[in-house]
């Protein structure tokens, strides 16, 4: 992964300059503030390549692959709609009220995601397994759940309408629970109500419209209902553990054959490839014993077998496996919430 021939050196707007200590000596650069960031510009302009290379920025990288220098958050979550995923017993009704025919979003269950309820589902597991960060890039969401614009709104009445757009959640997301968003948008000017910062992507170069983005902006659409406390999932283990021969390995890209499931994880984006997404299905098999958890309580688990053992507590043979890679928290619950035949029981829990 290099730069394209003829790319463009990256330069910090003056106005979002910090400066950072690193073991070479202190750097500046762009920084992205907490809060809710929107990256704006016309197509091509490179608003997805910035969000790219942030989603990536958890990662060291090989000096000269053009982000060497990029820097996000640990716990920093790219999501997205993902039609045909399975949801388990996720309670979604921040986004998602009550469905018509008396059908419940708390929690709710399918086997067959529409974009919007998969997309609500992944960002509530998000924040289930810590993400202090949210990605989101407007090609690759539901747009009805990004966004509802004024005249949809007078058209079809609010108790006609299940779903509570992002847009009504973001500032709360922030102010309430701590999570920060970083958001591409390119049609969907709502969002300049509710940004604290505003990138501009010009040919590459960004800029900070954050002031003009205000003068635009217009008031937004009022409060959203009150963010109720999530419903806890615990986890049945033993529903971890590959089936059949209990074999793990990457069958096609992020595909993982877990045993005779499969697990998909072509949107999760933040999997690098097949040895990463295998060594996701190795993480599961190690968490498939004991009795009921908390999904955290799990990753906790792991991260303390990891920081013991490091790799080779992962491994399935006697002696190290040379072909995983660390797995990061949020892409072994990303995993675990693909995996079809997960079991999970709900009780109430703060969150």
């Amino acid at each position: 992964d290099r730069p394209m021939p003829g790319a463009v050196l990256f330069a910090s707007p003056p106005e979002l300059e910090v400066e950072l200590p690193t073991p070479e000596g202190s750097m500046r650069g762009m920084g992205v503030p907490a809060g809710v960031t929107l990256i704006v510009g016309g197509g091509f302009h490179g608003k997805s390549t910035l969000l790219s290379a942030i989603q990536s920025g958890h990662l060291d990288h090989i000096p000269g692959d053009g982000r060497d220098a990029v820097v996000a958050d640990a716990d920093t979550v790219k999501v997205r709609a993902e039609d045909g995923r399975r949801v388990a017993r996720v309670d979604i009704s921040p986004f998602l009220c009550d469905l018509p025919g008396g059908r419940t979003t708390r929690p709710f269950e399918t086997e067959d995601a529409s974009g919007s309820t998969s997309q609500a589902a992944s960002m509530v597991e998000a924040l289930e397994s810590g993400a202090r960060v949210l990605l989101l890039d407007e090609d690759t969401s539901a747009t009805n759940l990004l966004v509802r614009d004024a005249r949809m709104r007078a058209l079809i009445p609010a108790d006609r309408e299940p779903i509570v757009p992002f847009v009504d959640r973001v500032q709360e997301l922030h102010r309430d629970h701590g999570v920060s968003t970083v958001l591409v948008v390119g049609g969907v000017g709502d969002y300049l109500a509710v940004a604290d910062t505003v990138i501009g992507m010009d040919a590459y170069r960004p800029q900070d419209l954050g002031v003009r983005a205000r003068e635009l902006a217009g008031e937004g659409a009022g409060p959203a209902p009150t963010w109720q406390a999530r419903l806890g999932r615990l986890v049945d283990t033993q529903s971890l553990a590959p089936t059949g021969k209990g074999r793990i390995r990457a069958r096609d890209g992020r595909r993982v054959d877990h045993g005779r499931e499969e697990i998909d994880l072509v949107a999760v984006e933040q999997v690098r490839d097949g040895a990463h997404a295998a060594t996701l299905g190795h993480a599961l098999r190690v968490l498939s014993h004991g009795g009921p958890a908390p999904i955290a309580r799990l990753l906790d688990r792991l991260d303390a077998i990891l920081a013991a053992e490091g790799l080779d507590g992962l491994s399935p043979f006697p002696e190290p496996h040379g072909a995983l890679v660390w797995p990061r928290r949020h892409e072994v619950a990303a995993a675990m919430n693909r995996l079809r035949c997960l079991r999970v029981e709900t009780g109430s829990a703060e969150g």
